[in-house]
């Protein structure tokens, strides 16, 4: 146990120095206490690690923390980066003249994700559609097919019906969520996001009745159409960091179940890693994920 610490210690410090050019943080501080610490690993020091969260600068004794999971930015780690950590890994492994192997896990977040996506994979299909018909829209304006204040109005009505079909997208993703025993833990958060869906959802659905009507001027069309399209992206953002928060606690029960000291986040391409040392955790998490949101 103790060489395990010492080669996660150190491991913390080859990491923070070695991957800075990617501005890699720790952000959550598993204690042995079961306190959850967020904040960005600054120091390492013989006995002590210096952390800097939003309760200023704190000082967390090695011997009370359980583990470290790295946050966001660490999935701009490339392959070459992973494989730089299973030569470092490897290399204080040999040198630390016995004890157990240090257990890192990485997370595919991206690849994960796709679990929520095809769980909406109907509405998704609608959105599709609308792309299509845009891109048809766009070749009938330039063969001469349609005039200018044709295609215009046409086209205004079918970015709304994207827009829609996209909110729609989020909102069916939202409701799978909530009727899942497995979100439970993030239920507020997806309810506040759906109670904030709702009016731009009305605003999006008086505005295509204005679009098909006529009663609206262009220029109005495309201010209205901008100012929702902004809304929906914001929405879209936060369903976004709802559902991180769910693939993290995932991912950290995984990691708990499986013995693991380490779990980072990976986003890019891996040219190589060894699997003894460095497990790809991605496809665990989304059977867990999927289990859950099929959980009724």
């Amino acid at each position: 146990m103790a060489y395990k610490k010492s080669v996660l210690a150190a491991f913390c410090l080859f990491l923070s120095l070695s991957l800075a050019f990617v501005s890699v943080q720790a952000e959550i501080f598993h204690m042995k206490s079961g306190e959850v610490i967020k904040g960005s690993l600054r120091e390492v020091e013989e006995d002590y690690l210096v952390v800097e969260s939003s309760h200023g600068t704190l000082q967390l004794e090695k011997s009370k923390v359980a583990s470290v999971q790295y946050g966001e930015e660490i999935e701009q780690a490339t392959g070459a980066d992973l494989q730089a950590l299973k030569e470092r890994v490897d290399q204080l492994e040999k040198s630390g003249g016995g004890g157990g192997a240090l257990k890192i896990g990485y997370l595919n977040a991206q690849g994960a994700f796709s679990i929520f996506t095809e769980a909406v994979s109907e509405e998704r299909e609608r959105a599709k559609q609308k792309t299509e018909e845009l891109a048809q829209l766009a070749q009938k304006v330039q063969g001469g097919s349609i005039s200018q204040g044709e295609f215009r109005k046409q086209y205004d009505v079918l970015q709304a019906e994207k827009l829609q079909a996209q909110l729609e997208i989020d909102l069916a993703m939202v409701d799978k969520m909530l009727q899942a025993k497995g979100f439970q833990s993030i239920n507020d958060q997806l309810q506040k996001l759906k109670d904030q869906a709702q009016p731009v959802r009305v605003f999006l659905n008086n505005l295509l009745e204005d679009l098909n009507s006529g009663a609206i001027a262009p220029e109005e069309a495309t201010n209205k159409l901008n100012q929702v399209n902004s809304n929906f992206q914001q929405l879209d953002k936060l369903l976004t960091n709802v559902i991180e928060v769910k693939m993290s606690q995932v991912a950290n029960e995984l990691a708990k179940q499986k013995g693991y000291d380490l779990v980072i986040r990976q986003q890019n391409v891996v040219l190589y890693h060894n699997p003894d040392t460095i497990i790809n955790i991605t496809d665990e998490t989304k059977k867990m994920l999927k289990e859950e949101l099929q959980a009724g």
